[in-house]
């Protein structure tokens, strides 16, 4: 279980911005497959319930895009999931890697903690690998121009010969479409995310061998 919180950084003014995100969760949950269990907002926070890494990556990576706000991604179990009583070790998780993300002097306000990492040093180290790269993606997001943004918002990654159509589109060149492309790291994103996507998997898959030899008596 992945739980995703965000909130407003301080001094800012970003409850428009969870209204938007939350809609985004919606929006972009399948739905005879969700990947989204349930989503808490309230004054302050918008907390996510995720099963799918991809889901994870999107939902914090969007959160950085909108600005002024922070990201907090906990892996563990939860004990309950009702919508207006959460709680256990990957809540908790959370929240600790919400308030984290919100100091000052970071290359990007995006944290990602396991739940008792002092039990889980194999969980922990591939979380940390996940927040590192993490946070220089959202950093190389967090620097894109609006025309930029414009060019990749109508990109499909790994599609081939779609930067003519987007050039018509926005009324400006290919050579300006390959630009800024170049520019904005399109291509490498992806890559990326995927590497991303492979350290919450192992981290989350630590976390559940170790509670799983924990619970037959072996020593971990």
């Amino acid at each position: 279980m992945y739980v995703v919180s965000i909130a407003d950084r301080p001094r800012g003014s970003a409850s428009s911005h969870l209204d938007l995100l939350a809609e985004r969760v919606r929006n972009h949950t399948p739905a005879d497959q969700p990947d989204m269990i349930v989503i808490q907002r309230d004054s302050e926070r918008l907390t996510t319930l995720l099963t799918d890494t991809d889901a994870v990556i999107d939902t914090a990576l969007h959160a950085l895009r909108l600005g002024q706000l922070s990201v907090g991604i906990g892996i563990g179990r939860l004990d309950s999931s009702d919508q207006e009583h959460l709680a256990g070790p990957g809540l908790d998780a959370s929240r600790q890697a919400l308030l984290a993300a919100a100091k000052q002097g970071q290359i990007a306000p995006v944290r990602v903690h396991v739940a008792q990492p002092s039990l889980n040093f194999d969980s922990a180290r591939f979380a940390e690998h996940a927040q590192s790269v993490l946070q220089l993606l959202g950093h190389t997001i967090s620097r894109r121009s609006v025309a930029e943004w414009a060019v990749i918002d109508m990109m499909t990654p790994g599609m081939r010969g779609q930067q003519r159509d987007v050039a018509e589109a926005l009324g400006i060149t290919v050579q300006a479409v390959s630009q800024a492309i170049k520019r904005s790291l399109f291509k490498s994103e992806h890559q990326v995310r995927a590497a991303i996507a492979a350290h919450l998997e192992a981290s989350y898959d630590h976390l559940y061998d170790h509670h799983a030899l924990a619970e037959h008596g072996h020593r971990v």
